[in-house]
């Protein structure tokens, strides 16, 4: 059983059990339960695939474009 989201804002995305599939126009991204993800809005289609045993988690920040300039403004004065 898959379940499809259109992410309506930025998102990170940590995945904890299960399974994601990241569709970009031009290619597709796996994340298993060991990795996380940020990924853009209106980019990308998300598909979710439950586990044998149904049980699937993933914790989800969402966030707009405002706090995400802020964020690598941040990172940037930081490393330079």
């Amino acid at each position: 059983m898959r379940n499809k989201i259109f992410p309506p804002q930025n998102l990170v995305s940590f995945l904890e059990q299960g399974k994601k599939v990241v569709y970009y126009a031009d290619n597709k991204t796996t994340i298993t339960d060991d990795q996380f993800a940020v990924l853009s809005s209106g980019n990308c289609l998300i598909t979710e695939k439950l586990p044998i045993n149904n049980n699937y988690r993933s914790t989800m920040l969402f966030f707009n474009n405002t706090a995400l300039k802020k964020l690598f403004c941040k990172i940037r004065f930081r490393y330079r």
